[in-house]
């Protein structure tokens, strides 16, 4: 996962969103992921410093420093050329009127909250600002939900996590009363299935004991290290990078979405596989 394309997309779903009606289009999830890629790719990393603060303290005085910072972005990257024009002249005209909001007092801590991720709060009751456990965690089941035979009982294992136990078993319970789905199901994405039964189990369990989690903690680790080493051009040994990613890709299935699965901009993902 590349942290900067997650906050991005969090950003973008959650500030940059234009309607239920434009939401669930298929044109607008292309643009949001075109979006969230750019801002990842090209903005200054400051912008996605502000978006997390405000996150973490949602208030007027954290909106503005985010969105002047965002503004400011968008106007270096029209005159770069880098994204589209068009598209950042309209976030730059909303940006106006949030600011303009701030300033007469139309625009208070909770419309500022409606522009963020809904908190987790850990054991101890600190906020936690856009976890990515549930999402992936959500993301995960729809796939498997979608793919495996319809009779099988399924049983998902994950390592053990001292601070995100609870907020895993409270998001894997919520699922499977299929209370979101309705929410979840416009996703645009085909092979996921989002209505869930009561087949699967869950369970946490030590990595040295879990031949699956081993695995899984090999291929997470190589593909996570190769990835930071390609976003900042420095590989030692490309041949041998090669070799491993040409299995990884011939494990894959991109039609189905079966395989590795890497939460980055386009364009890194290209970059990942093309070496």
């Amino acid at each position: 996962m590349d942290k900067k394309y997650f906050i991005a997309a969090n950003m973008v779903q959650f500030y940059f969103s234009m309607g239920d009606a434009v939401l669930k289009s298929p044109i607008y999830a292309l643009i949001a992921q075109k979006l969230a890629g750019n801002i990842a790719d090209y903005f200054d990393i400051n912008v996605l410093i502000n978006y997390g603060q405000m996150c973490l303290h949602p208030s007027k005085e954290s909106f503005t420093k985010f969105a002047i910072s965002l503004y400011n972005e968008c106007i270096t990257a029209i005159n770069k050329g880098v994204c589209d024009s068009q598209l950042l002249s309209f976030i730059i005209s909303a940006l106006r009127e949030d600011l303009e909001e701030i300033e007469s007092g139309e625009l208070d801590e909770n419309t500022v909250r409606g522009f963020i991720p809904p908190p987790d709060f850990n054991k101890r009751g600190e906020v936690l600002a856009m976890l990515p456990h549930v999402n992936a965690f959500t993301n995960m089941y729809a796939r498997i939900n979608h793919f495996a035979d319809k009779d099988l009982e399924l049983e998902v294992i994950h390592d053990e996590q001292a601070h995100f136990d609870e907020i895993l078993k409270e998001g894997e319970k919520m699922l499977k009363t299929n209370e979101l789905s309705d929410i979840l199901i416009e996703s645009c994405h085909p092979y996921v299935n989002y209505i869930f039964g009561e087949r699967f189990s869950f369970k946490f369990a030590k990595s040295d004991v879990s031949s699956g989690i081993q695995i899984a903690d090999v291929i997470a680790g190589f593909c996570t290290r190769y990835f930071n080493q390609i976003q900042v051009n420095c590989l030692d040994n490309i041949s041998f990078h090669k070799e491993i990613v040409d299995l990884l890709k011939d494990l894959s299935n991109k039609p189905n979405s079966q395989g590795l699965n890497i939460v980055a901009s386009q364009a890194s993902i290209k970059r990942f596989y093309s070496l």
